[in-house]
Order: C-alpha cells, then sequence, then structure tokens
C-alpha cells in the first residue's frame, strides 16, 4: 500500500503504464466536478467511480476486500474515513464476488489510517481493506475511487 499526500501523486509515475495514464488523468482533472458513477479513462484498463456514503464503525459483520487483478486508488474529496487494513493472510475468507474483482474476508485489521481530503492510500492486489469506517465522528464522505489493471 502506497499512502501519500494528493499533491505527491505523481511521484510514483514509473511504476506501471496502467497507473501512469491515471495519475496524468488525475493530475490534470478538476476531480470535484466529476459526476458520480463510472467515468472511463481508458475502457476496462483504468477508470473511475465517484460515489458518497455516510461513515460507520466497524461490525462484526463488516467484510474487507482484496482485490486480484486492479489496483484500488482511493481518493476523499470531502469528509475523513478511516480505512482498516490487514494482510489477507491473517483474515478469513468470506464471500467471492467475481464480477467485481473483489474477495471478501472477515476479521481484525492489523491499522487503520485516516483518509482526508488531500491524501490518498493506492492498495495493491491481496491487501485487505475495509473503507468507510468513522474516523472522530459519522459524517459524509464524497469519494473516488480509481481501478487500475495491472
Amino acid at each position: 500500500m502506497i499512502y501519500d499526500k494528493l499533491s505527491n501523486l505523481a511521484h510514483y509515475i514509473g511504476l506501471s503504464p496502467a497507473l501512469d495514464r491515471a495519475i496524468a488523468y488525475l493530475t490534470r482533472t478538476d476531480l470535484s466536478a466529476l459526476p458520480h458513477g463510472r467515468t472511463e479513462i481508458d475502457g476496462d484498463t483504468v477508470y473511475l467511480n465517484h460515489f458518497g456514503y455516510e461513515t460507520s464503525e466497524k461490525q462484526a459483520d463488516s467484510l474487507f476486500e482484496a482485490h486480484e487483478a486492479y489496483l484500488d486508488l482511493h481518493i476523499v474529496l470531502s469528509g475523513p474515513e478511516r480505512m482498516a487494513v490487514t494482510a489477507v493472510e491473517k483474515l478469513s475468507h468470506a464471500e467471492d464476488r467475481l464480477a467485481e474483482d473483489a474477495v471478501m474476508y472477515t476479521g481484525e485489521a492489523d491499522y487503520a489510517l485516516p483518509l482526508a481530503p488531500g491524501q490518498f492510500a493506492l492498495v495493491a492486489p491481496g491487501e485487505g481493506h475495509l473503507p468507510h469506517l468513522v474516523l472522530d465522528v459519522s459524517c459524509a464522505v464524497d469519494k473516488l475511487v480509481c481501478k487500475i489493471h495491472i
């Protein structure tokens, strides 16, 4: 996982051609002006999902997710959240969501990181993550997740 300031995103150019296309798009686009839903950057290779939700506390049945074919680049536009992270080897398999490139798990976090406007988290395949969690108090979050096929 890479966790950094959004202003440093261009420092990661060169890690993969698909990530480079995502970074080029994200650094030249007014992210707050993007419509909710899917925005294609390079077909199914690189695309954005823009959505909103209310943060909540982790529950016993909360599911971590991990991906096999895509990097997830999480960018919060407004409202902070907390993202729990754990190696999938420490989690228990719950279900496969193959159409979403997601494997879901239950378990406990190794650590959690705050994700606020101006920051990003780049999650690699096999890294269990549970976003949407309350940081201090429950709040509305406006978020982009850029899906990058590797």
